[in-house]
């Protein structure tokens, strides 16, 4: 089993809570690659909350 949680807080306050959870995991390795799994799943919240919404004024 393995288990990742917390928050990814970006500087302008837009925050995110997560929890990643493995279980199940018996073979050789499997440890490692669901952190590797989590730790991705962090970085692509944290990808998401990097990208700025431009919105266009109307006509």
């Amino acid at each position: 089993m393995s288990c990742l949680s917390g928050y990814v807080t970006m500087p302008d306050g837009r925050c995110y809570a997560f929890s990643v959870l493995a279980n199940g995991l018996s073979g050789p390795g499997s440890v490692q690659l669901a952190k590797k799994l989590q730790e991705r799943v962090v970085s692509v919240i944290a990808q998401e909350l990097a990208v700025v919404e431009i919105t266009l004024g109307g006509d």
